[in-house]
């Protein structure tokens, strides 16, 4: 029997090939790392217009977690810890990667800001808040960001943020919100 359904098969596998019909492994193919090219290609999508190819390109890059800081660092991503108000997307995606202090220093450990895209209204952010665990401040979509989130039920920070970046479309950015010191020390 093996015989006569061996030529069976080879033709199959060889009409696949001729017609150009993707073969999908399973699994496998949702486990293969980016390759260097994809990588290359989601750097300059993170600030793309366009959510899906978006939100595409960051989720490939937190993938590749630290196998990707020299490439980002050569598109010019900075560390949002020693930035400002208005980070990047490039900045917050390499910020994540190669961690936030365990120690907040100059930026609160528990709110952060939100940017989100024109015509986002403000209960679909707090849609998001109940999904991830933040409430919302004070919202203007125009705003930079367009609202500050405190958040909730011992959720983290860096988990939150990641999430955001990688799940929700409409978000464009998150920032640290950034507090100052008395000389006391207290915020």
């Amino acid at each position: 029997m093996r015989t006569r359904l061996f030529p069976v098969a080879i033709l199959l596998a060889a009409f696949v090939l001729h017609a150009g019909i993707p073969v999908s492994h399973g699994a496998d193919d949702a486990k293969r790392p980016p390759s260097l090219e994809e990588v290359q290609g989601a750097i300059p999508l993170l600030s793309s217009s366009d959510k899906v190819k978006r939100l595409e390109a960051t989720k490939t890059l937190f993938q590749l977690d630290r196998k990707v800081v020299e490439d980002l660092k050569k598109a010019g991503a900075k560390n949002a810890v020693e930035g400002s108000i208005g980070s990047r997307r490039l900045d917050m995606v390499y910020t994540l990667i190669v961690g936030l202090p365990p120690k907040a220093r100059n930026f609160s450990s528990t709110s952060f800001g939100v940017s989100v895209e024109k015509g986002t209204s403000r209960e679909a952010v707090v849609e998001m808040g109940k999904k991830y665990g933040f409430e919302v401040g004070d919202f203007g979509a125009d705003g930079v960001p367009s609202c500050y989130v405190k958040l909730v039920g011992g959720a983290n920070l860096s988990v939150v943020m990641r999430e955001l970046l990688s799940h929700e479309p409409s978000v464009v950015t998150v920032n640290l919100n950034y507090v100052e010191f008395s000389s006391s020390g207290n915020r």
